[in-house]
């Protein structure tokens, strides 16, 4: 089987676009994690110094 260059670069974009993926879903859940904290920062009923 001869392979050409776009079937290179169809399968780097391809890889490039999962890998877009599972950083857009970790960065999600690592956002919402925060979120959740600030959010139970904010209901300690201590206001904050800063």
């Amino acid at each position: 089987m001869i392979v050409s260059t776009m079937d290179i670069v169809m399968a780097a974009i391809g890889i490039l676009t999962i890998a877009g993926f599972g950083i857009s879903i970790s960065a999600w859940r690592h956002a919402v994690r925060i979120e959740r904290e600030l959010a139970k920062d904010d209901h300690a009923g201590i206001p904050s110094a800063i």
